[in-house]
């Protein structure tokens, strides 16, 4: 299974690709929007895309919900789901056809994110 995780914070990253190859999945690591978008168009889709909600701006992607968005574009029914310290707060600043998409609250087990894989998460809405 084939994971891109997008999130500026290297040691956060680094261990969650680690905990994830050592449990046989191709986690794939990005530290910007603009990486993250890079990588999924050259090798997506992926059987999820995990990525932070907020992350310093970059030159094309603002934050998480930006990714999201253009991700959404290419593939309306990419798995994705996001991360970060104030779920309520990032659900509220997502477009409304996101705002379903599962959260894990930092610090999150690495459990949270097999659980995740275990269960399909739903398709994106496609209006």
């Amino acid at each position: 299974m084939k994971i891109l995780l997008v999130d500026e914070d290297d040691d956060l990253r680094s261990l969650l690709a680690k905990e994830l190859k050592s449990r046989a999945f191709e986690a794939w690591q990005a530290r910007s929007g603009h990486g993250g978008l890079s990588f999924y168009q050259k090798n997506g889709p992926w059987e999820l895309v995990l990525t932070d909600i907020l992350f310093l701006p970059d030159a094309n992607i603002g934050d998480g919900a930006q990714l999201m968005v253009a991700i959404q574009e290419i593939n309306p029914f990419q798995q994705m789901a996001m991360m970060t310290s104030d779920p309520q707060g990032a659900r509220r600043n997502l477009p409304k056809d996101l705002r379903h998409l599962p959260v894990l609250r930092k610090p999150f087990a690495i459990e949270q994110v097999l659980r995740l894989l275990r269960q399909p998460v739903l398709p994106l809405c496609v209006s």
